[in-house]
């Protein structure tokens, strides 16, 4: 997943800073530390390269929604499969419930994640703002956080990476 989102950063962002170049080794067999490791890279490049498109204006509705959305864009898209999207924001989701409150989702509780439009998202944001709490977890990963107060396990969530993509969650009593 790093590799296909830090190849839709601006390069120049202060949050991205890096992220690129790292991503970009991650994908290079030049840069492996043995034939196996070489062989993975290979394979992960091949994937990459298979994703990149030329552009068409017809895909803007399905494009990531980004936080700032008036930076330049170039000629090439990148294939980002939705269900990598959703594994990776749930894993954001349950790492945070983790971290913050030092236990796991349990199973009578539901995960969902949602990729919206800025606009769309807006009334969540302002919940959080109001009424959430802000982690910062370095320049990369900014996380808003509000509990239910009258169902604890319950929470939403705004993550914002590297200053560039918002992704919501929520955790949820399946009942």
């Amino acid at each position: 997943m790093r590799p296909l989102l830090a190849a839709c950063l601006d390069p120049k962002a202060d949050a991205a800073a890096g992220i690129w170049a790292k991503a970009l080794e991650s994908i290079d067999p030049e840069k492996a530390r043995n034939p196996l490791d070489a062989a993975k890279r290979k394979s992960a490049r091949k994937r990459f390269f298979k994703r990149v498109r030329e552009a068409d204006p017809s895909w803007i509705n399905d494009a990531l929604p980004e936080i700032h959305a008036d930076r330049p864009k170039g000629r090439l898209a990148l294939l980002v499969p939705a269900a990598d999207i959703h594994r990776f924001i749930e894993k954001l989701v349950r790492g945070t419930v983790y971290l913050t409150e030092r236990r796991y989702i349990e199973q009578d509780q539901e995960v969902t994640v949602s990729v919206l439009r800025p606009e769309d998202g807006e009334p969540i944001l302002s919940l959080l703002e109001q009424f959430g709490e802000l982690y910062e977890r370095g320049p990369g990963i900014r996380i808003r956080k509000a509990v239910a107060h009258d169902a604890r396990t319950n929470a939403l969530f705004v993550f914002d990476v590297w200053d560039q993509f918002r992704f919501h969650g929520a955790v949820m009593d399946r009942e």
